[in-house]
């Protein structure tokens, strides 16, 4: 998995040679709109009070399959700065097969392995956004690792997901199965697991993926300084 970490390596380096750009920490987009310096000091002070919160934890996305882990989690990496990993795409490029091939090859028990360690490494990695595989929760082993960053569900009811996965043949769990009860079968048995997650976001049907990585900025602040809290009573 060595390549991995040497993705860590070069991703960092050319995120600090990025500029910071964000729709949400919007530093004069329009050509016919210029920001006053006031309302620049005031973005740039929300960044850093950010990153200054963060202090380059790593972000782990939770959540069911058809959730948009991965458009929001690519989103959410811009805005903070951060690179973006898929732990399904790494999945594929160790393997160099998609996967519900792998799944058909190996089975649900190695790929939970291979994903596994896809996970340790891309962990190992700071200042990343992580949109990991709907079952990476089933794993005691796993929680052990997501539990040294942000943990965030993204949440959506079983009619949103049937809706958004109706069409999609690359889904290995959902194949040859009536679709509904499946996601209720599957919700069912990791709902109690994700709960677990630092912080839920629930996708309304509207909702777009901007609006999502909006919501999930204005509540990490809370979230870090609650946990601090906690951190220093207990000590």
């Amino acid at each position: 998995m060595f390549f991995v970490g040497l993705l860590c390596t070069l991703t960092n380096k050319l995120t600090k040679k990025v500029k910071i750009q964000s729709s949400h920490f919007n530093f004069a987009k329009t050509s016919n709109f210029r920001l006053s310096w006031t309302e620049v000091d005031f973005q740039l002070s929300n960044y850093w009070e950010m990153q200054e919160l963060l202090r380059g934890i790593n972000i782990f996305l939770i959540g069911m399959m058809g959730t948009g882990k991965t458009t929001v989690g690519k989103l959410l990496a811009q805005e903070l700065g951060y690179r973006f990993f898929d732990t399904d795409v790494l999945i594929e490029r160790v393997t160099q097969e998609p996967i519900d091939k792998i799944f058909a090859s190996i089975g649900e028990e190695n790929f939970r392995q291979i994903e596994s360690q896809i996970l340790i490494e891309v962990a190992a990695c700071t200042k990343s956004v992580i949109a990991t595989g709907g079952g990476v929760i089933l794993s005691s082993q796993n929680w052990s690792h997501l539990r040294h960053g942000l943990i965030i569900w993204l949440d959506a009811s079983v009619e949103l997901l049937t809706a958004r996965l109706a069409n999609d043949q690359t889904r290995p769990l959902l194949k040859k199965t009536d679709l509904t009860s499946k996601l209720n079968s599957l919700l069912e048995q990791r709902r109690s697991l994700y709960t677990q997650g630092d912080l839920r976001i629930f996708i309304n049907e509207n909702d777009t993926p901007e609006m999502l990585v909006s919501r999930i900025l204005e509540k990490i602040p809370s979230k870090i300084v609650s946990s601090l809290k906690i951190s220093k009573n207990q000590n």
